[in-house]
C-alpha cells in the first residue's frame, strides 16, 4: 500500500508468530521481546464484516491500539453507470474517511457525495 508519506507491506495477520501475538494483545510487554525491523514497515490485515459489507482492516504490524483503516469496495451509481468506489472508514467511528473512484471524471462528478449507508463525519 503506497501513499505520498510512505510504504506499507501488508501481510495478513496470521503470519504473526506467537511473540508479536503477544505483543499486540498485550500478554507480552515491549520489554520482553525485540520487534524484527525488518517488518517496521509492514501492515497487519484481517477480514470483517461490517454493516452486511466486507472490508479489510489495516493495522501496523505492531500496533497495540488506536484505531485503524477499513477498506470496502462496492459498487456505486455515477451519472447511470455502476463503478467500483474503494471507501476507507475509520475503524473507531466506523465514520467515512474517503472514496477513491476509478476515473478522474467520477471523481469529480462525486466529490461532495456522502453515501446514506455509511456513516459520515
Amino acid at each position: 500500500m503506497i501513499d505520498p508519506d510512505h510504504t506499507t507491506e501488508l501481510h495478513s495477520s496470521s503470519e504473526m508468530n506467537t511473540e508479536e501475538r503477544g505483543l499486540v494483545n498485550g500478554t507480552i510487554g515491549i520489554n520482553q521481546t525485540t520487534p524484527n525491523s525488518a517488518k517496521m514497515n509492514w501492515g497487519r490485515v484481517d477480514p470483517i464484516n461490517f454493516d452486511g459489507r466486507e472490508w479489510l482492516t489495516v493495522h501496523g504490524w505492531y500496533q497495540t491500539n488506536g484505531a485503524g483503516l477499513l477498506y470496502g469496495v462496492k459498487d456505486r451509481d455515477i451519472n447511470g453507470k455502476s463503478m467500483p468506489v474503494l471507501s476507507i472508514l475509520e475503524t473507531a467511528s466506523r465514520s467515512s474517511y474517503g472514496h477513491y473512484y476509478p476515473t478522474e471524471e467520477a471523481a469529480l462528478a462525486m466529490k461532495d457525495t456522502k453515501f446514506a449507508d455509511e456513516h459520515n463525519r
